[in-house]
């Protein structure tokens, strides 16, 4: 009982000290505490199977309260072993478990929450009327690469609670090509030929054979780094970041943080990991800039 007793003193001690450091940042501090918890329960050390808990639950809750609802979360938020595990027999105590199901969790908030990434910086410019600080180029690398790295994990049968927010990611960037048309008053046959270009590049990826899955992430982690250096080029000739947004970037980085510690624990393969690190990385020093 020390033991446990210990384990759950100890995060909520350092969380007391970051809110206080945080003050009133509560858009970074609300995402932190996920992070936080998260971190805890991954490295935490595995907790007796049969707990105090348990048994007292088991007293107090019939022990099939929650099995009407075993239909709607397994196996999308909870494996059927993690729900009876749970559930069930009330095993709050099971730390394989609420890990995975934490990360699983985790990674869909990701998806729902990536759905308004990128909505400050379409606000911003439709109030403005204006792209300045948008680098065309950078809209176009990141399409290719949420592209590749969506095919990626596709092809290695990786769980989409851990790669789904890069078809979102970029449906959100083929939105701001438009708008970025449309205010830069591209002709027609520049929009065509860009658009007609996209449609063979995503040919070119769909009939990419197993040998080859490889280049498909390595472009990946190589548009990570491109992408970032002409929007940095562009706010140091400006001398301000325009358009972009603060609540984007940090959404960008805690998302980041999330997602790569999501994949750490559902995926094995190791280009995946290096990805999401690469990107995490990136989005990090983009935020410091």
């Amino acid at each position: 009982m020390d033991k446990m007793k210990f384990l759950f003193q100890l995060p909520v001690h350092w969380l007391i000290k970051l809110k206080v450091f945080m003050g009133k940042s509560k858009l970074v501090f609300s995402p932190l505490i996920a992070v936080a918890l998260f971190v805890v329960i991954a490295t935490a050390e595995s907790l007796p199977k049969e707990s105090y808990i348990a048994k007292s639950l088991k007293k107090i809750l019939p022990q099939r309260l929650f099995e009407p609802l075993r239909f709607l979360v397994v196996p999308v938020f909870i494996s059927d072993e993690c729900f009876s595990s749970l559930l069930i027999n009330y095993e709050l105590a099971d730390y394989v478990c609420i890990k995975d199901t934490v990360s699983k969790v985790a990674g869909y908030a990701i998806i729902v929450l990536s759905s308004f990434l990128k909505v400050p910086i379409i606000v911003n410019i439709m109030r403005s009327g204006t792209v300045s600080g948008l680098a065309i180029s950078s809209v176009y690398i990141e399409i290719s690469m949420y592209m590749t790295i969506f095919a990626y994990n596709y092809f290695i049968g990786s769980p989409i609670s851990t790669y789904g927010e890069t078809l979102v990611l970029m449906i959100q960037n083929f939105a701001l090509c438009l708008l970025l048309w449309k205010y830069n008053k591209k002709s027609i046959g520049y929009q065509i030929s860009t658009t007609t270009m996209f449609a063979v590049f995503a040919g070119c990826v769909y009939i990419t054979t197993e040998p080859f899955y490889w280049v498909l992430i390595t472009w990946s982690i190589t548009c990570s780094c491109l992408s970032k250096v002409p929007q940095i080029y562009t706010n140091f000739m400006l001398g301000h970041t325009g358009v972009l947004s603060i609540i984007t970037s940090l959404m960008q980085v805690v998302g980041g943080l999330v997602r790569f510690l999501t994949v750490l624990n559902e995926v094995t393969d190791k280009l995946a990991i290096t990805a999401n690190g690469t990107a995490l990385l990136l989005n990090i020093l983009s935020l410091c800039r």
